[in-house]
């Protein structure tokens, strides 16, 4: 469950951790909270974007994560995947990352 100001505080601890110079941030949200899409959204807006989905991962719940890369460039060419599906995901992931 999110409350009014879990959003602020994620942008606060965002600002931290950048500022502490951390090369990835990652937020775990609950998948089974129907708010989650429109929070992911609004995380979306702050920069992150998807990183993968961890069952019960998130005190035994399915988890979204989210990732934040600070100033850190990836170079996509060098992954390698062997699935259509794999390759769906990071075509998604890419398209996501602000820092392409």
């Amino acid at each position: 469950m999110y409350a009014d100001h879990t959003l602020d505080e994620i942008q606060t601890q965002l600002r931290f951790c950048c500022n502490e110079h951390a090369d990835a941030i990652y937020c775990y949200l609950n998948l089974e909270d129907p708010k989650t899409p429109a929070f992911s959204q609004a995380c979306e807006e702050l920069g992150f974007f998807f990183a993968g989905v961890l069952p019960g991962g998130l005190f035994g719940c399915d988890a979204l994560i989210l990732q934040y890369l600070n100033n850190l460039v990836i170079d996509f060419s060098l992954i390698q995947l062997y699935s259509p599906f794999g390759k769906e995901i990071l075509s998604y992931i890419q398209k996501a990352n602000p820092g392409t």
